[in-house]
């Protein structure tokens, strides 16, 4: 269902289906992209039953970084894809916790020099003032 927010590129693995292989298909539905071409980490995985106020999700998350020169494009039920520096994220209205997975992502980029300064965003609490539980691999 679309928000009108923004988001993370991501998807539901398929029964049957691994979490990689849900990574390999998604990624290529979502922008047109082969992980073969991909260096692909994990980043963290986000359980926390208040993270989607739609239904109880596990989010398995990962860092691509995709080749200069390289441009995804929105395929499958993405609306389209805008790459946006970290630095911006605050601004946007976006989906979920996805601010918390950004987040996560800015500290794993700043610890691995690949961003110069810290870039932390403000994320969404839930009404109970209790922030998202979630695991991140630094």
């Amino acid at each position: 269902k679309d928000t009108g927010q923004h988001a993370t590129c991501g998807g539901f693995v398929e029964v049957d289906e691994s979490a990689e292989q849900a990574l390999v298909r998604e990624v290529q539905e979502e922008t047109g992209l082969s992980l073969a071409d991909l260096t692909v980490e994990l980043l963290g995985v986000y359980t926390d039953p208040r993270r989607d106020a739609r239904r109880h999700t596990a989010s398995i998350t990962y860092i691509m970084r995709i080749p200069a020169g390289v441009k995804p494009v929105a395929g499958d039920d993405a609306k389209a894809i805008e790459l946006v520096s970290l630095y911006d994220v605050d601004s946007l209205s976006m989906f979920a916790d996805h601010k918390s997975i950004l987040n996560d992502y800015a500290a794993s980029a700043l610890s691995r020099g690949d961003v110069a300064k810290d870039v932390r965003v403000t994320e969404l609490v839930p009404s109970d003032g209790v922030p998202f539980q979630r695991t991140a691999c630094t």
